[in-house]
């Protein structure tokens, strides 16, 4: 059943069961209406708002019956009222894109039959609520936002709060702001459980005066070993943590097929890939202002210290690579690029140094290999002079793009081959 803006409407819905989409041709009178709602509509178990709501009456609390909630889009809405919490029977809340909200409610742990927390584009969520771990009937966590205040953490979800949360599945995104070492006992594996999970995707934008407290909060947040799915950013060791094995992901994430590592700007030494036979997209980003850097402590100049990682079981399984910000590769040349011959999609953008992009003995290394190589994307890319030779092999092609290469000079002779 629709609403819109007649106030009549309201004295025909007492015994509604569901109301859906509570519209209004006007803004600034939704939360008035809402409250006159709330007052008729008492046995209502489904209930979903329309954006021109700026707050949400504390009488919805008499909704004892209601079991889904959904208030997504509400852009203006900041806060939750404390009587969500007494929602008792509430299975399902969903806060998408509410771009404004702040927090949630403090006593958010007591909804014990909630199923669904769908907070998915909520992005100025500064913490999660304490006792977050009661909540383990979830199984939909969209995100997590875990954050430090020295006044204390009463009032704050911690990463442990995860450890309890077995049933959730699917994506979970988790935004660590503010971290400190007493937060998790050494040893604690906050997601490891959640085997439910298939996209992980941690972004970390706190800063450590050291390498232990890096290396500390990755090793609580070592995945389960069917995630498909994995996003790094941000972290600040100098290694990956001992999960399975520290040279080798694939004791830890066998199922991997899509890896995303970006502004790890002291990650020295990347585990090794190369037995990560399902992995078939790789994106490897550093900083405009920090050199992702490998072995030895060497700045990356060339692809040629990943060449073994090329060589591995990657060549027929690895189908998209993106390469992006590494500020001191100058070439591709004896890189490997040549065994990854199932590669479809390779975009190279911001490598400020790059002029190479084959060898010079006419070779046509890397492009001769790459014959399924569907899309090609060069952006940003100053000191590239010219097109390769060797992309009149590539016969698949579909897609090329040229962006922001200042001192391009493409081969007409080549393109048209």
């Amino acid at each position: 059943m629709e609403i819109r803006n007649n106030p009549s409407s309201f004295n025909e819905i007492d015994n509604i069961r569901k109301l859906f989409k509570l519209w209004h041709n006007y803004s600034g009178a939704g939360t008035g209406e809402v409250r006159e709602l709330l007052k008729k509509a008492r046995c209502l178990g489904a209930l979903c708002l329309t954006r021109e709501i700026k707050t949400l009456p504390r009488t919805i609390d008499k909704l004892v019956h209601l079991r889904y909630l959904d208030l997504s889009h509400i852009y203006e809405l900041e806060f939750l009222p404390a009587t969500v919490c007494k929602l008792n029977n509430l299975q399902t809340l969903k806060l998408i894109e509410c771009w404004s909200l702040k927090e949630l409610p403090t006593k958010l742990s007591k909804l014990e039959k909630l199923r669904c927390l769908d907070i998915e584009g909520c992005g100025r969520l500064a913490l999660m609520p304490p006792r977050m771990g009661k909540l383990t009937c979830l199984e939909k966590l969209p995100q997590f936002v875990v954050s430090h205040s020295q006044e204390g953490q009463a009032n704050r979800g911690r990463l442990q709060d995860l450890e309890a949360l077995t049933n959730v599945g699917g994506s979970l995104k988790i935004s660590v702001r503010g971290f400190s070492t007493h937060q998790v006992t050494e040893g604690a594996k906050c997601v490891r459980g959640m085997i439910h999970l298939i996209d992980i995707h941690i972004e970390i934008s706190c800063l450590f005066n050291n390498d232990a407290g890096s290396t500390l909060l990755l090793e609580c947040l070592q995945p389960n070993c069917n995630l498909i799915h994995f996003n790094l950013y941000g972290y600040g060791g100098v290694a990956f943590p001992n999960w399975e094995s520290i040279e080798d992901l694939e004791a830890s994430l066998p199922k991997l097929v899509e890896f995303w590592l970006g502004d790890c700007a002291n990650l020295l030494n990347l585990p090794l890939l190369r037995q990560l036979h399902h992995l078939k997209t790789l994106n490897l980003i550093s900083s405009n202002d920090l050199t992702l850097k490998f072995c030895n402590n060497e700045n990356l100049k060339s692809f040629s210290i990943v060449e073994e990682l090329f060589r591995s079981r990657l060549s027929s399984s690895l189908c998209s690579l993106q390469v992006k910000k590494w500020r001191y590769l100058k070439s591709l040349c004896g890189g490997g690029l040549e065994h990854l011959t199932a590669l479809q999609t390779l975009h190279l953008s911001e490598l400020y140094d790059l002029e190479e992009l084959e060898d010079g003995n006419h070779s046509h290394l890397p492009w001769k290999f790459l014959t399924r190589l569907r899309d090609l994307k060069l952006q940003y890319l100053p000191k590239l002079v010219n097109l390769p030779q060797g992309i009149e092999h590539l016969a698949a092609l579909q897609s090329l793009h040229v962006e922001a290469c200042k001192s391009f000079e493409h081969s007409a002779e080549c393109v048209s081959r």
